[in-house]
């Protein structure tokens, strides 16, 4: 999967199907969970917030969460995963974010000098050469 990085921002991102809907998420490793979209991009793409709640550490401090589930297409393929909705209009500068549980079992490079964002699955790579 190839997503972009953000030239003025350096930023990666990448552009995928939640709930049937267009996104476009930060790749930031410095989240632990799955994916976090905002308020207002749940309610755009139709995903209800769910009945459990919690409370996410950021950078920029607390924030209240519901956490509901929904099919992404990934690989191709529809991944059924959880998304944390926060109780925030943004979350970040895009529609969300792609944390470090998602990415678990896949392969992450971003070059800074090209600008691409390659996610890889391991299982589809035939050799090394293929990183």
């Amino acid at each position: 999967m190839r997503g972009r990085l953000d030239r003025g921002t350096n930023l990666p991102l990448m552009d995928l199907v939640l709930n049937g809907s267009p996104v476009t998420l930060l790749v930031d490793t410095g989240f632990t969970g799955p994916i976090a979209i905002g308020l207002d991009c749940s309610e755009r793409i139709g995903l209800r917030p769910g009945t459990r709640r919690g409370l996410s550490k950021t950078a920029g401090g607390p924030a209240e969460f519901t956490q509901s589930t929904s099919r992404v297409l990934w690989f191709d393929r529809e991944r059924e995963t959880t998304v944390l909705i926060w109780k925030t209009d943004t979350v970040g500068p895009v529609d969300g974010l792609i944390g470090a549980r998602f990415l678990i079992g896949y392969i992450l490079v971003v070059d800074f000098n090209e600008g691409d964002v390659l996610i890889k699955d391991p299982a589809l790579l035939s050799t090394l050469d293929d990183l």
